[in-house]
């Protein structure tokens, strides 16, 4: 998935992101779970954050998590082990080609 690219107008001596629906200067509104700012559009209301919209699983684990699928190890094992979610082992045993065990 790619990552989207964000405008910043400058407001003062601040950058502010854009919203993406009506290309006006955001204002803070608070933060997530995670610590990263939220933004809000006085325009049209609509919320955002920026950043990465999903967490991404790092190369090494992927690969350590694959060798694990073409084993035939248990998906749950697999996610706990390797600290991903079931789903993410489903999606990587449809994209290798393995078959349940």
């Amino acid at each position: 998935m790619a990552r989207r690219e964000e405008k910043a107008a400058w407001v003062g001596n601040e950058a502010r992101p854009e919203c993406r629906f009506c290309q006006t200067a955001g204002v803070k509104n608070g933060s997530t779970r995670h610590g990263r700012q939220c933004w809000r559009c006085p325009a049209c209301g609509r919320q955002w954050s920026l950043g990465p919209d999903r967490r991404q699983v790092h190369p090494q684990v992927a690969r350590i998590a694959e060798r694990m699928i073409r084993r035939g190890m248990d998906a749950k094992l697999t996610a706990e082990l390797c600290g991903v979610s079931r789903s993410w082992v489903y999606q990587q045993r449809e994209r290798i080609g393995v078959a349940r065990a």
